[in-house]
């Protein structure tokens, strides 16, 4: 059984990703500002939707996703499936 809540967040996330192909502003800053996540930059965005699509609290992921960052780089930090083996 799906939960209603992660159900929208999935929609939002989807909905999210087609605006920001076709360039429609006012649609991702709904969204981000629905999940608290206005003013962050898309990957960002995308660590909190992704949170919240797993019932995570959006702006907390967002928070450890930065803290987990390699404080001598500023590259943001790479998740494992992006890595070549």
């Amino acid at each position: 059984m799906s939960n209603p809540q992660n159900d929208e967040a999935v929609a939002d996330r989807e909905a999210y990703s087609k605006a920001m192909i076709r360039n429609d502003l006012n649609t991702c800053v709904a969204i981000e500002q629905r999940y608290g996540l206005y003013g962050y930059p898309p990957e960002l965005v995308s660590v909190g939707l992704n949170a919240a699509c797993e019932g995570k609290d959006p702006e907390r992921a967002v928070a450890d996703y930065i803290d987990s960052r390699n404080p001598d780089s500023d590259q943001m930090p790479v998740d494992e499936w992006d890595s070549e083996p």
